[in-house]
């Protein structure tokens, strides 16, 4: 095993052949493939299930509300879609479903 300080120093050393394989979330890995189409593959099982989230002020109910009702608009109107089919999407053509948000009241 090869640690790098910098995932991109990682893609660079599969690329160069230096490792074989390199382990990050899917995202990041999503991202790294839809640079270059055809030329990585995922592989295996997810090591965790660790979701991203979006950081707000703690007790901040507005701004909570703000995000999630704007998130629940962009996957009702197509725009969540649209915008992973332009980034993740070339490499992982299924568009997910938008996760069970927080409720924000509980803040």
């Amino acid at each position: 095993m090869v640690q790098f300080d910098d995932l991109s120093k990682c893609l660079d050393a599969v690329r160069t052949g230096q490792v074989e394989a390199m382990a990050a979330d899917n995202a990041t890995l999503m991202g790294f493939m839809s640079q270059d189409i055809g030329a990585y593959k995922m592989v295996g099982e997810a090591f965790a299930n660790q979701p991203f989230g979006v950081g707000i002020k703690h007790g901040d109910k507005a701004f909570c509300h703000f995000i999630s009702d704007t998130l629940k608009e962009a996957e009702a109107d197509g725009r969540m879609a649209e915008a992973w089919k332009k980034t993740a999407g070339q490499a992982e053509p299924t568009v997910p479903k938008l996760p069970e948000l927080e409720d924000c009241d509980a803040l």
